[in-house]
């Protein structure tokens, strides 16, 4: 049996999605520290210049603290500037208004805290890519375990799966555990050139059915 355990993301990188289909149980780690810098409040999207970022903001002086707890920053609005932005660069994509609708479900709700928007997000990829590994969040598991070794002890036995980033860490926390190849293989854009590690949803917008195939083309 294998396992991921990964913070939840802002619409999920085409690795973050890869893994979830490759693996026996994925975990959302909600229990886990907030960390700044990372892709759990972001998303980085494709431009006609390069990429671009799209971030949720938060309130001042919350590293450290569960992602559960981490609350928005209701000074700075987001929802607009983050359905503008999708529909400059993407509107034009052959599966735009396709997937426009359940996206913009994501950006509906003026939430208070962080986790429930990335709930629905996950939830809008998971649907789109025809997800059917069982997902189960930490908050959510027998005493809400807040650590990698604490979630590993509830999967005894089993292997854990860590993307190539978090490898060499959750190898010293774990007694079974093993790299997860990823690398992106190109796709068609919808700008000339290629970008890596972008969520999931420009292969999404640009390929439809078929993006489920070319993001398992990287495993390996």
């Amino acid at each position: 049996m294998t396992f991921a355990v990964c913070a939840p993301e802002y619409f999920p990188r085409a690795a973050y999605v890869a893994l979830m289909l490759s693996v026996d149980v994925f975990v959302v780690a909600d229990t886990f520290q907030y960390s700044r810098q990372s892709y759990q409040n972001r998303a980085r999207i494709r431009t006609p210049q390069g990429t671009q970022w799209l971030s949720i903001p938060l309130r001042g002086g919350q590293h450290g603290l569960p992602i559960s707890a981490v609350e928005r920053d209701p000074r700075f609005p987001w929802q607009r500037k983050h359905q503008k932005a999708l529909v400059y660069n993407y509107r034009s994509a052959p599966f735009f208004l396709h997937y426009e609708i359940p996206i913009g479900e994501v950006m509906a709700r003026d939430d208070a805290h962080l986790l429930p928007i990335l709930r629905r997000s996950m939830q809008c990829v998971t649907e789109a890519f025809r997800i059917d590994t069982p997902i189960r969040f930490a908050s959510e598991i027998d005493r809400e375990p807040s650590t990698l070794r604490e979630v590993a002890a509830h999967f005894d036995g089993a292997t854990l799966v860590s993307l190539d980033e978090a490898f060499e860490h959750d190898a010293q926390q774990v007694s079974r555990a093993t790299r997860f190849g990823y690398r992106a293989r190109l796709y068609r854009q919808n700008f000339e050139g290629f970008e890596p590690n972008l969520s999931s949803l420009d292969v999404l917008l640009n390929h439809g059915p078929d993006a489920r195939r070319l993001i398992l083309n990287g495993v390996g």
